[in-house]
Order: structure tokens, then C-alpha cells, then sequence
């Protein structure tokens, strides 16, 4: 399996850590220690001066929702830099806030795992985002997120409709290298005049769905009611050197358009879509369009996948 070189460590430290000197380049070095006894993430984020690019380094699982309205900020497990998921926390709120990264997290509880809102900028890499009551990532309200090289799985425990990645209202979001399986509804969920862009190596699978299953021409993978993509409601989905599994539905005036990827699933369009599949597309599967939705490129309506040299 290709997942994301995502290195994961059950065990943690347990050295007693404080604030360090500020850097060499002026930002500013904090380290929190859940596994003491008052350590809070939200306190010493709090204390942070505006204005001041700010790390703090998180060891020990954080019970904790973090709320971050400060730009600059970086939340980490990696604090021996050796690329290893070293901390956790059950939820981080991202609000407004520029240039703030999420990396090296065990992300898991009740509520999303990351939210993304109200024009913020963030990037999340190389963390585990899983079994969250709600979307594992969630990205709304014109904000911006890059996710790189995560594990998002087991999402939307609690919710039906919820996703592993759930882009809304103006979201948009740079995916790659993101292995995201058996989450609620769908893998990815985008809609309501957003942009979703996976490239490079993402791997997305409906739930229900295995890393061998071939679904498509009637043999189905994926529970009842769930699908692998769900791009909506004037949604703009572009795929890239992505694999998927599963089946992608494609709606109400929205753009789907793929290439050198690979689609083990049926694809289809409506209300008014466009689907357009590229040369170079491998994988099994049908393009079925209602009477208003257009496919375009390489595989028409009912056509099959792979398309035809």
C-alpha cells in the first residue's frame, strides 16, 4: 500500500519541558507537556505575543479544543526532528489566522478534527486524523488549507453526512500525498462554491472500500449511501496523479475534471455538471449523466473507464 510516508509512534516522552530562547531567526520556541499535570496548549498559545511566529511543541496527548485566532502559529509533535507523530490533541479551530501549521498531531475526539474558517491560511501535514465525531478536516468561510502527507480515517462517527476532508462555503484546499479511508459519507466532500484540488499521490477510498477492491460495472465496494467524492452544488473538483475507490458523484452545476489518475468506481453527473476525463485515466468503471449533465474528453456519457486509445 501506498499510504503517505507518515511514520506513527504509540509511545511518548516523558521529560519535563519549558520554554526555550528565541531562535536565531526571531521566532519564538514553546514546548507543552501534556502528560503534566494543569499543562494546557490553549494557556500557553494565549500567552503568545501578537505579531510573534510562534512554535510550540506539544508532547503527550492534549485533551484538550484549541483555538487559534493568532497568525504565525505552528503546532507540533515533531519536537526531535525526527518525523514522528509525538503528541496529540481532540480539536484545533483555526480562525482568521495566517501562515499556521499543523504537523506531527494525533488529532482525534469529539467535534472535527481540524477546522479551518473565516479566511484563514494553514497547512496540515503528516498527521493522524482519525475517528473524530465529525469531519477530520474541514475547510469553510474563503479559507485556504494545504494538506500534505496525512492519515485521515475512521472520520464522521457520529454524523452521516460528515467527511474525511469536507470543503464548503468558498473553501478551498491543495491536497497531496493524503491517504483517506473509511470516513462517514465520503472521502471527500466539496461543495458550495469551493475549489478541491488533489495532486500527487493522494489516495481516496469510500467507505467500505479496500486498497484491492475494483468496484464499478455493478460491483459496488462501498456501504449504502456513502461514495468516495462528493463535488456539489457549483464545487470545482480537479484530480491529478490521484487514486480512488469507490464511486464519485458529481452535481448541481458543478466541474470535475481528471487526469493521469486512476478511478476503480462508477462517476456520475448531474444537475447540470460537467465531467470531463482525460487520456491517461486507468481503473473500472461507467460516466453515467442524467438528462442535464455533460461528459466531455475522453469517456462520454455511459461510456466505460478505462478510456478507449
Amino acid at each position: 500500500m501506498n499510504k503517505p510516508a507518515l511514520l506513527l509512534s504509540a509511545a511518548f516522552c516523558f521529560s519535563t519541558l519549558t520554554d526555550i530562547a528565541i531562535a536565531d531567526d526571531g521566532d519564538k520556541i514553546k514546548k507543552v507537556n501534556c502528560n503534566n499535570a494543569n499543562a494546557s496548549v490553549q494557556s500557553t498559545l494565549d500567552k503568545v505575543k501578537v505579531g510573534r511566529d510562534t512554535t510550540i511543541f506539544i508532547e503527550g496527548f492534549c485533551d484538550e479544543h484549541v483555538s487559534i485566532v493568532k497568525d504565525g502559529i505552528t503546532l507540533s509533535g515533531d519536537r526531535d526532528g525526527n518525523g514522528v507523530v509525538g503528541g496529540g490533541l481532540t480539536e484545533i479551530t483555526i480562525t482568521g489566522a495566517q501562515r499556521v501549521q499543523i504537523e506531527y498531531l494525533d488529532i482525534s475526539g469529539a467535534g472535527s478534527g481540524v477546522g479551518v474558517g473565516e479566511g484563514a491560511s494553514a497547512t496540515i501535514r503528516n498527521n493522524n486524523i482519525h475517528d473524530n465525531d465529525a469531519d477530520g478536516v474541514g475547510v469553510y468561510y474563503n479559507a485556504f488549507a494545504r494538506l500534505e502527507s496525512n492519515m485521515i480515517t475512521r472520520n464522521g462517527q457520529r454524523e452521516d453526512e460528515e467527511a474525511g476532508i469536507q470543503v464548503y462555503q468558498g473553501g478551498t484546499v491543495r491536497s497531496s500525498g493524503n491517504y483517506v479511508a473509511d470516513n462517514g459519507y465520503a472521502a471527500v466532500e466539496a461543495g458550495s462554491v469551493t475549489y478541491f484540488r488533489s495532486f500527487g499521490g493522494d489516495r481516496l477510498l469510500q467507505k467500505g472500500c479496500s486498497e484491492n477492491a475494483l468496484p464499478g460495472e455493478g460491483n459496488s465496494c462501498g456501504e449504502p449511501g456513502t461514495v468516495a467524492v462528493d463535488c456539489y452544488r457549483s464545487g470545482v473538483c480537479d484530480f491529478r496523479d490521484t487514486h480512488v475507490i469507490g464511486n464519485i458523484d458529481i452535481t448541481s452545476l458543478s466541474n470535475f475534471d481528471i487526469r493521469n489518475s486512476t478511478v476503480n468506481g462508477d462517476i456520475y453527473g448531474g444537475g447540470g455538471s460537467r465531467v470531463h476525463v482525460r487520456p491517461g485515466v486507468t481503473g473500472s468503471g461507467t460516466v453515467n449523466c442524467d438528462s442535464t449533465a455533460i461528459a466531455q474528453g475522453a469517456v462520454p456519457c455511459f461510456g466505460s473507464l478505462p478510456p478507449t486509445p
